[in-house]
């Protein structure tokens, strides 16, 4: 897709599970309460919750099977 673009690629990886864990899963569970509390505990606000926490669940079963994979290319 990079190269039908006009792009050569010039590296990949992967996040590591930290950025997951530490820099995204943390901060937001953190502010589930918070949140809750400014949406005065709907039953929406709950299911965004609600689903958060069982993709945070999925990943801590499932972590090593997915990633996010960040690309890096030069226009040619």
């Amino acid at each position: 897709q990079l190269e039908a673009q006009g792009y050569s690629p010039e590296a990949y990886f992967t996040l590591p599970t930290s950025c997951w864990r530490e820099n995204y899963y943390q901060p937001l569970a953190q502010r589930f309460a918070s949140f809750l509390e400014r949406h005065e505990q709907s039953a929406s606000a709950q299911a965004i919750v609600d689903a958060e926490q069982a993709e945070m669940k999925l990943y801590e079963q499932h972590h090593d099977l997915y990633s996010y994979g960040v690309y890096i290319a030069q226009r040619r």
